[in-house]
């Protein structure tokens, strides 16, 4: 780029550049199939490129990994879905329409669901968005499930897999009053995947038009759907007998019940229905997930979930913050005198982590042990405990006085003979966010004592160690004293 160019020959120029298709073989060439799947989306190619990119893509998904087929799947959707969006991009483009795409993918699934049945619940997640913006390939993918049901060569994969996909993909209709027969009599059918899907299906209806379900400020209720109210106790009921449903109604009754009725409703199942719910890729079941979130700050909606028996999802509630919160110490403390061990495990470190507390019963079964020897901190370590002797998890820098903090030379002070150089290793800057600085072992968070303060002091530090490595900062804290 010339210097004489003016600001608007400049624009132009970058404008040019943005818009021009990439050539292929910068982003491709001498890679091997595993490493062209993280070919970069974002650029413009030719008709021609796209077509390698997602002939490249199709074959790997005989991969027998469950993790790369998921990986693989998401980025042909999203590889089909960019050349659809390359048109508003480059003026005169012209994509290969989607529905096409699409077909050979089903294609090479449909040779992949015999030997591997989970592929199935793999691509209703990754397609989904795809199918919810284009209508042509919704009922593509539909047709396509119709084939697969009858297909000889599939015999032995299980119905109720492919009723899923048809149910995920708008296969009993695309209004509530077209769907709702079939979607209320799946809610009672005795695979669980099916009658979670189907519940998923009608908290989407509630949803008017193409209204964002996380957008609760802006929803509008479906009028043809039944008071939400009805729906929560169907549901309620349904989820007492058979754990695994309610979950999926969670974003329209957070929407469109009142906070006290939604409450409620989540507070009455945690109480009623067996536990623990069961889990599901596919969908976001568990009522237990939404309210160890919903009440993470909440000190009397914990308390409560503790006098109703449930001190699995009180403790989810009450470490899910990495934070002081006000009147949560003694919550945390009772949490350590439980019976379940993993339960003390998790109150005792995190009362080390953001309280400057040592739990008694977490001290007395190993899992956190103070260091209060020398003049300036306190150091607590955390213990998994898989074994007599290992190194500690984590380490957690205090200083000595209460309501002091760590200025940026002390803590480097002790930071450096605790965890030294020679220990931590070099530093990893592609992984240093929100404040943490990642080592080769492990890591270091600085946590701020005065957020509104210009100068780097630090309430507690906590250092993360993962590494086989032997690491004993106690014996290293002891020297010289």
């Amino acid at each position: 780029m010339n210097q004489g160019q003016n600001s608007e020959e400049i624009i132009e120029t970058a404008r040019a550049f943005a818009t021009t298709p990439a050539p292929a073989a910068p982003y491709w060439e001498g890679q091997t199939p595993e490493e062209s799947v993280k070919i970069p989306l974002d650029r413009c190619y030719t008709s021609e490129e796209w077509n390698w990119i997602l002939e490249r893509f199709t074959g790997l998904i005989v991969s027998p990994d469950y993790e790369k087929r998921k990986q693989v799947l998401n980025r042909i959707f999203t590889a089909i879905w960019a050349e659809q969006m390359q048109s508003y991009r480059q003026k005169g483009f012209v994509p290969v329409p989607a529905k096409q795409r699409v077909v050979p993918v089903l294609k090479a699934i449909a040779q992949q669901v015999q030997t591997q049945p989970g592929i199935l619940e793999v691509f209703c997640k990754e397609a989904d968005y795809l199918a919810d913006k284009d209508e042509s390939i919704r009922e593509t993918i539909l047709s396509w499930l119709e084939e697969l049901a009858t297909n000889q060569q599939t015999l032995g994969l299980n119905p109720d897999m492919i009723l899923v996909a048809r149910i995920h993909f708008g296969g009993y209709g695309t209004s509530w009053t077209e769907a709702k027969t079939k979607l209320l009599a799946a809610l009672d059918h005795p695979d669980l995947l099916v009658r979670a899907s189907a519940a998923n299906q009608i908290n989407k209806f509630y949803f008017y038009d193409d209204t964002d379900e996380y957008d609760y400020e802006n929803a509008i209720i479906n009028p043809e759907m039944p008071p939400i109210q009805e729906m929560m106790q169907l549901f309620r009921d349904k989820e007492i007998a058979r754990p695994g449903i309610a979950g999926c109604l969670f974003s329209a009754v957070n929407t469109f019940a009142d906070r006290n009725e939604t409450t409620e409703w989540m507070f009455d199942i945690l109480e009623h229905s067996p536990h623990p719910e069961p889990f599901l890729n596919l969908f976001s079941c568990g009522i237990a997930f939404y309210a160890h979130e919903r009440f993470s700050m909440d000190v009397t909606a914990i308390r409560r979930l503790m006098q109703i028996g449930r001190f699995d999802v009180a403790m989810e509630a009450a470490t899910e913050e990495n934070f002081k919160i006000e009147g949560l110490e003694p919550i945390l403390m009772e949490l350590g005198n439980c019976e379940d061990v993993e339960i003390v495990r998790r109150a005792s470190w995190h009362l080390a982590y953001h309280y400057h507390q040592l739990h008694p019963r977490g001290a007395e079964l190993g899992y956190v042990e103070l260091i209060c020897n020398s003049p300036e901190i306190d150091l607590f370590l955390l213990f998994l405990r898989h074994q007599s002797e290992e190194s500690p998890y984590a380490a957690v820098i205090y200083p000595k006085a209460e309501h002091q903090w760590l200025t940026h030379a002390t803590a480097w002070k002790w930071l450096n003979r605790i965890f030294p150089k020679s220990i931590r290793g070099k530093r990893r800057s592609e992984l240093g966010i929100y404040g943490s600085k990642w080592y080769q072992r492990g890591y270091i968070d600085f946590h701020q004592a005065d957020e509104n303060s210009k100068i780097n002091r630090w309430s507690n530090i906590i250092i993360g160690y993962r590494s086989n490595v032997p690491w004993n900062p106690k014996q290293l804290l002891s020297m010289d004293f």
